[in-house]
């Protein structure tokens, strides 16, 4: 049997030996922590960006533009403008949304807009051609469940006597005709500069009773603000 003398160092060997470990231990789990803290935090301010609606007041001289154009649901009453750009992934919901938005309140009439995004494909804009030109004969509304139900458009000069068919407009030959020669186009320009001298940049964006609102969850923001 070891004596006691012979037993001391190895008990204090193994002491130092738990205390290491111990050590380690605990300071991987401070990293693990503070990865985890920093991991977590990135999400929420992911989510916050995402989540974050942008709101301000439309400038007086602005505004009555906004009340114009092509519309779903009643010829008068109050407006409710939308920009939407039919090729942004992040707008399809938001279109489907501010459709079913119409239909949920009659008394609003919502106006819409077009405001696609040029940097990111020439499809955003030829869609939004397309839109325009289906809006100019009264199908603004089933294009935009076209759209929706596709997630996109799509939208060339090609595709047009199919789209025609399928939202049925009343006039094939004028809707190709203004995909052809520019009155579309012409229509989306003016929308994008009514857009500026609002102050939104991109869509989705909203604009109701003077104030505009900006960002994914801008058609939600606005069903709280109707109730």
């Amino acid at each position: 049997m070891p004596s006691l003398r012979e037993s001391a160092p190895a008990t204090n060997l193994r002491t130092s030996r738990l205390a290491r470990v111990a050590g380690s231990v605990l300071s991987a789990s401070v990293w693990f922590l503070a990865g985890f803290s920093l991991v977590v935090g990135a999400l929420y301010a992911f989510t916050a960006a995402n989540e974050r609606v942008d709101s301000w007041p439309v400038p007086e001289d602005a505004r009555p533009a906004l009340e114009r154009g092509l519309a779903i649901g009643p010829s008068s009453g109050e407006a409710l403008t939308v920009f939407v750009d039919y090729d942004c992934e992040s707008c399809h919901d938001l279109i489907a949304n501010f459709v079913a938005l119409a239909k949920e309140r009659e008394a609003v009439r919502m106006v819409v807009k077009q405001l696609p995004n040029e940097q990111s494909a020439h499809s955003s804009l030829t869609g939004a051609i397309v839109a325009a030109c289906a809006g100019e004969q009264g199908a603004i509304e089933r294009f935009s469940q076209y759209a929706a139900e596709r997630q996109g458009t799509n939208g060339s000069p090609i595709h047009s006597v199919e789209i025609a068919h399928n939202i049925g407009v009343s006039d094939t030959t004028a809707f190709r005709l203004c995909i052809s020669e520019g009155g579309g186009l012409w229509q989306v320009r003016q929308d994008q500069q009514e857009a500026a001298r609002a102050g939104i940049e991109r869509a989705p964006a909203v604009v109701y009773d003077g104030t505009a609102y900006q960002g994914r969850r801008a058609v939600r923001q606005l069903h709280r603000i109707l109730r």
